[in-house]
């Protein structure tokens, strides 16, 4: 548990992700007050509800997040998959979680993920793969369209 505390310490550092959006130009600050406006009534994450209303890409979305969080933008289609990593994780979990394995070095499994501060989903993966993962960007999309490719050949 000493890793959670860590990570979650150094989240706690970073501004908040509407900020680094505004800061970078991504967005208005209508649109961020807008999306904070879905977020409060609906629920749902930030950046999921900004893309989805069009205010910027997929892929503007995952290069601010990997500033803010200082964690890699892996764009899949330009990365060889590793069978191994694949067979590691069940397409359920990968499904559910929207988290592609990419590649196993050692005891370390490097992830994909739409949403790379989803504690539990990694942790459930590092229980299953029985070892160490470590999460990445990705955008949604391309995660989806590389675990139906991935999964199944």
């Amino acid at each position: 548990m000493e890793k959670d505390f860590v990570f979650q310490r150094k989240i706690r550092k970073v501004n908040l992700i509407g900020q680094v959006l505004l800061k970078k130009n991504l967005i208005s600050q209508e649109q961020l007050e807008a999306g904070l406006n879905i977020q409060k009534s609906e629920g749902g994450l930030l950046g999921n509800i900004l893309v989805g209303k069009g205010f910027l890409s997929e892929e503007s979305f995952a290069m601010a997040l990997s500033s803010q969080l200082d964690l890699a933008y892996i764009p899949i289609e330009k990365y060889n998959v590793s069978r191994e990593a694949i067979k590691m994780v069940p397409r359920n979990l990968a499904e559910k979680n929207c988290i592609l394995p990419i590649e196993k070095t050692g005891s370390v499994l490097t992830l994909s993920c739409a949403d790379p501060l989803n504690v539990r989903a990694i942790a459930e993966v590092e229980a299953v793969a029985n070892c160490l993962a470590v999460p990445l960007i990705g955008t949604r999309s391309e995660i989806e369209k590389a675990i139906h490719s991935h999964y199944s050949s």
